[in-house]
């Protein structure tokens, strides 16, 4: 693509003529598994803020769920044995919507608000169940937000940078307005 065909692709871009399609995976894997200098070798780019953000998400959703399961066995004792489980059927069905192209991060962060402020406030006086709740959606909320954050990121980065849309045109569907 020439610099002209590129500025005409951003300026389409910006009057909506034109729409960019990412595939969250392919996002996701970009920025968890391609090292910053492999990026920057093909893009003159090091997006360290943008791999700062999906890491924390990546890692945060392991470890709020690892985290919720001993609160949750404090919180219910023995009925965490059927819990459990559908904790985690919650937490897998989560990430299967998230990788959706139109899953939003909005209602988990609802949730998550929701959760925090259950457990903070003193209209429930089980601290340990509210803490479940409220580390369980937290781990929610980072798995969502690993693949938005990602699929956003990756979208900016290609309007920004022309060798970033080169690089990783494969994970890109352009489409425009007819069709």
């Amino acid at each position: 693509m020439t610099d002209a065909e590129y500025d005409e692709f951003v300026r389409a871009r910006k009057d909506g003529s034109v729409l960019i399609g990412v595939d969250r995976a392919f996002a996701r894997d970009l920025y968890l598994r391609l090292p910053t200098v492999e990026i920057q070798r093909l893009t003159g780019e090091k997006p360290y803020f943008e791999k700062l953000v999906v890491w924390f998400a990546f890692l945060g959703t392991f470890l709020a769920m690892l985290a919720s399961i001993p609160l949750l066995v404090i919180a219910v004792g023995w009925w965490s044995l059927l819990l459990i489980p559908i904790t985690l059927v919650c937490w897998f069905l989560n990430f299967s919507l998230s990788v959706r192209a139109d899953s939003s991060i909005v209602f988990p962060s609802i949730l998550l608000v929701a959760a925090a402020v259950l457990h903070f406030s003193p209209l429930l006086d089980r601290p340990w169940l509210t803490g479940y709740v409220a580390v369980f959606t937290f781990a929610l909320w980072c798995g969502r937000l690993l693949y938005c954050s990602s699929t956003d990121f990756l979208r900016a980065f290609v309007i920004r940078n022309r060798q970033a849309l080169s690089a990783f045109g494969n994970g890109i569907r352009i489409r425009h307005d007819g069709g």
